[in-house]
This record gives C-alpha cells, structure tokens and sequence, in this order.
C-alpha cells in the first residue's frame, strides 16, 4: 500500500452575514422551592452564500428543567427553526415540533 499524497481541497465558499448570531446559556434557580432551569440559545444568524445566491438560517432553542434532587423530575424541550430564501424572498421554512423529554414514569 502506498501512502497518501497531498490532501485536496477548495477555496471555502464566500458567505455574507446578512444578521447577528445569537448564542446563550442561561441557568436560573428559584430558591424556594428548589427549582433549577437552563435556557440555551443557538443562533447562526441569517447567512447569504454569495455564489449561489441563497440565504440561509438556522435557530435552536432549548430548556431543561429539574426540582433539587429528585431525578423524576428532569424535563426538557427544544425546537429548531430553518429557512432558506434567494434574493430577500423566502423560499422554505421549516419549524421542527417541539421535542419534549422527561424522567416521569
């Protein structure tokens, strides 16, 4: 067997951010009755792929939830938003449902 020669490769596609990405992780705790939270937000940010023309996004959110020590407790849920447009008009959307997951019997 002869060994690999030099990798190949293209220059990387010009792309234009048309919006701002967003990103966070939020933890909350309300003390009283012991109630823990984490927000994520995952945002790239509208995006136009200058070669071809087309505009892309693409947002998930998430919260996980949880009471103290009582693992039966768990949660979560997160949704994700898509889009693909070409000049300014909207080609697809997509919204994928809610997806909700929890520890409860």
């Amino acid at each position: 067997m002869r060994p690999f020669g030099e990798p190949e490769g293209c220059a990387p596609t010009p792309v234009t951010q048309l919006s701002e990405p967003d990103q966070g992780w939020t933890v909350t705790c309300e003390l009283v009755h012991c109630r823990s939270a984490l927000d994520i937000v995952k945002d790239q940010g509208a995006r136009r792929y200058e070669d071809a023309g087309i505009d892309v996004g693409l947002r998930a959110c998430g919260r996980y939830s949880w009471v103290a020590e009582d693992w039966a407790s768990a949660w979560g849920v997160s949704a994700w938003a898509m889009s693909v447009g070409r000049a300014g008009a909207l080609l697809a959307g997509w919204e994928r449902p809610l997806t909700l997951v929890s520890a409860a019997p």
